[in-house]
């Protein structure tokens, strides 16, 4: 049979986040999609490092890099209005439900049942905190950069991503940890040595 799954993942490229606003640098939603899995197994390192319990990083990072999956077929539905109010979010909750089975529904028989299992570890307790940590860090990287780049549209964005991750960073060690080691630096433009080759 032919699947039209990878068709549609493949299609995040072309679904843009910050729809309405005013960005220098755009940012569709696969780029999003690899930061986030990119955070997340920094998160779930460092979480693991420090604590005897442990996130399965494995599950967790193709739980991120699939996270939005669901906007290859409603496009990128900014979170203020998806969280505006309960009804709001109810009928998205049940529209990516509806995308869900269609999206399964496109794999070969032998492969819906793993994909389903990946799709369902997104609600496992750790794996979800983790990836909605490295979401907003994301966004938070995303407002600075642009903030610092100029473009004030980002100015309340920023002020509240900041806030988001102020109670974040004084209530989980791991992010903290994080935090001051990788995010720290991002006023600074990465030093030439690392942009060219040396001979």
């Amino acid at each position: 049979m032919y699947s039209d799954f990878f068709s549609l993942m493949h299609r995040l490229r072309y679904i843009y986040r910050w729809n309405g606003t005013n960005v220098i640098y755009k940012e569709d939603v696969a780029q999003h999609c690899f930061d986030v899995a990119l955070i997340t197994h920094l998160l779930c390192e460092i979480y693991n490092n420090m604590n005897e319990t442990k996130i399965n990083c494995g599950d967790a990072v193709i739980c991120a890099l699939y996270h939005d999956y669901t906007d290859s077929i409603l496009t990128h539905i900014p979170a203020p209005i998806k969280n505006d109010n309960n009804n709001i979010k109810n009928a998205i909750d049940e529209l990516k439900i509806e995308c869900k089975k269609y999206i399964l529904q496109s794999l070969p028989d032998e492969m819906k049942n793993k994909q389903g299992q990946v799709f369902n570890k997104m609600n496992d307790k750790k794996i979800k905190e983790v990836i909605e940590i490295a979401d907003k860090i994301d966004s938070y990287r995303k407002a600075k950069m642009e903030l610092l780049r100029g473009n004030l549209e980002f100015t309340n964005a920023h002020k509240n991503f900041k806030a988001d991750m102020d109670q974040i960073y004084n209530e989980k060690e791991y992010v903290r940890f994080f935090i001051d080691t990788f995010m720290s630096n991002l006023d600074n433009s990465l030093q030439a040595e690392f942009r060219y080759l040396k001979s």
